[in-house]
């Protein structure tokens, strides 16, 4: 059994490496991209994405995931790519 000491030890770590990874950044570090598509090519990259069904089509910088066919829509689906508890993770999106 752990004592209350570990206890609040492994509860404090588990709160800082959520905060770093939820948190804002306070300071201008490198970024680290580790998966990113700007969707600028007309061309889905498969080394990044699957995609199957009707129909997934990337044009004027857009992923389209369309449903063409009555029950049979697309599907996409990002490949698996790591993250770690080592800092901020930013997610950005244009809609």
């Amino acid at each position: 059994m752990m004592d209350m000491r570990r206890i609040n030890m492994l509860v404090v770590s588990t709160l800082l490496c959520i905060a770093g990874i939820l948190g804002p950044a306070h300071n201008a570090r490198a970024q680290n991209v580790i998966f990113a598509d700007n969707f600028d090519d007309n061309a889905i990259n498969t080394a990044i994405w699957t995609n199957w069904g009707n129909t997934v089509v990337e044009t004027g910088q857009m992923m389209q995931v369309l449903t063409t066919v009555t029950d049979q829509g697309g599907h996409l689906k990002s490949k698996a790519f790591p993250i770690g508890c080592n800092g901020p993770i930013t997610i950005t999106r244009n809609v």
